[in-house]
């Protein structure tokens, strides 16, 4: 079966917190222990990048700009 969870981590972090994307990453791994990646924007790049990769062996995706309004993202 093929599945994703998406969350939101905009709410209720501080605004220099770049550390939040792994920790919420990391739980969500917790839970859903099938997930093989994470999409961020570009304000997680680090040190989520290196976390992702080195320490939890997953993919990450970095968007490198934020848009305006909805957009399709590419899937990871």
């Amino acid at each position: 079966m093929i599945g994703k969870a998406i969350c939101s981590i905009s709410r209720g972090h501080k605004a220099n917190d770049t550390g939040a994307g792994c920790r919420v990453f990391k739980e969500m791994l917790q839970k859903y222990p099938t997930l093989k990646g994470v999409c961020a924007d570009a304000g997680y790049r680090t040190p989520m990048e290196a976390f992702v990769r080195n320490i939890l062996n997953k993919t990450i995706v970095i968007s490198e700009h934020i848009s305006q309004g909805w957009a399709i993202i590419p899937k990871c």
